[in-house]
This record gives structure tokens, C-alpha cells and sequence, in this order.
């Protein structure tokens, strides 16, 4: 910003740089990710604030938990600090580290926009959520990151249920056609009282 004096027949022009401060966040998953993300993503945000002259004063983050939700340590006590006014932006790596969930990553932007703070990632362009084009971009960004954990977990439960398909051909295959009968019609074997996955488990079949 600059300001003009003039003290008789001179002028004098000073130019006064205000530096954001900022605190960091950083978060990685149990997704095939180590503390060596957090370090990653730090550099990659100290970096950034350097290039930019923000001061980066605290840093957040967030180990081995998942972006699904906004219940993590952290993230709550880096929303206090912003309450408290302890700076003046947010920066982090990208939006799914901040969250992978829609709703919870748009109320974040709005109490964190409510309290005067920007918010800063370092490799996307994140603006005025209430522009309607910016607010675009964004959904789709946050959106990408939610569909891929929808995505992950389709695919989980798939597997789990091809496992338990396979531990039943593998069970069924070792006992008679007879037993397999009476078991299928939900009826109990003559061996004791156990159930029938219980007693093929035990080689009793």
C-alpha cells in the first residue's frame, strides 16, 4: 500500500508491505501414504509461502486420518486458532487434504470466509465460493476426491464379498452331496450343534 506526504514545496511516497500471516495443514490417510506425506506436503506449503511472502507461523496436521470426515485433531484445533484470529489464511497442498467430502469441505470454506480468512492451496486456483464460476471449479475439484473414496469403497466390500464367495466354494467342495443338502435347506447336521460353517472350519465335515 502506498502513502503520500508532502512537507512543504517536497513530497515523499512510502510504500508499507502487509505480510499474511498463515498457518499450514497437512493430512495424510491410511491409504498407502506415510509420515513422509506430511513432510511433503509441508515443504511443498513453506515453499509456497516463501514465494509469496506470507508469513507461516503454525503448522497443523493430521496422521493416518481419513479426509471423509472433519473430526480429527488437527483440523479442530486449527478452526480455534482461526476463531482466536491467530492468522490471516490457511494454506495446504490441495483441497483433498483439507477434506473428501462435499459438504464438510464447503462448510469449512464458509466458517473459514465468515472469519476473515482466506483459504490457500498450493497447486489449485481456489477463489470466491460465492462466484458461481470459482464455486464450479471447486465442486468439481472437492467432488473428484469424494467420488474416488465412494469409489475405494465399492470396490472393498466387492472384494470382500468375492472372498467369502471363494471361502464357500472351497467349503462346499469337501462335503458330500447329501450333507450339502441339508445344510443348504438351513437345517442342522447331525453332528452336534454346531452350525454348518462351523464344523466344515473344524474338518468335521
Amino acid at each position: 500500500k502506498l502513502y503520500h506526504f508532502r512537507v512543504g514545496l517536497a513530497s515523499l511516497t512510502l510504500e508499507v508491505v502487509f505480510i499474511m500471516k498463515a498457518a499450514a495443514y497437512a493430512r495424510y490417510s491410511t491409504d498407502k501414504q506415510t509420515e513422509n506425506s506430511i513432510a511433503y506436503q509441508m515443504n511443498a506449503i513453506t515453499k509456497y509461502c516463501l514465494d509469496h511472502d506470507i508469513d507461516l507461523i503454525s503448522a497443523f496436521s493430521d496422521e493416518a486420518e481419513s479426509g471423509t470426515n472433519t473430526d480429527r485433531e488437527g483440523f479442530q484445533n486449527l478452526v480455534r486458532a482461526a476463531q482466536n484470529k491467530e492468522f490471516e489464511a490457511v494454506v495446504i497442498y490441495d483441497i483433498s487434504r483439507g477434506s473428501r467430502d462435499v459438504a464438510d469441505w464447503f462448510q469449512f470454506r464458509k466458517t473459514m470466509r465468515a472469519l476473515g480468512v482466506q483459504v490457500i492451496s498450493t497447486n489449485q486456483q481456489l477463489g470466491d465460493i460465492t462466484n458461481p464460476n470459482d464455486f464450479l471449479i471447486e465442486l468439481i475439484n472437492v467432488g473428484l476426491g469424494q467420488h474416488m473414496v465412494l469409489d475405494t469403497r465399492k470396490k472393498s466390500m466387492a472384494g470382500k464379498s468375492q472372498k467369502r464367495a471363494l471361502l464357500w466354494r472351497k467349503l462346499s467342495a469337501r462335503i458330500p452331496n447329501r450333507k450339502r443338502e441339508i445344510c443348504n435347506r438351513g437345517k442342522r447336521s447331525r453332528f452336534g450343534t454346531g452350525n454348518f460353517y462351523t464344523l466344515c472350519s473344524r474338518g468335521k465335515l
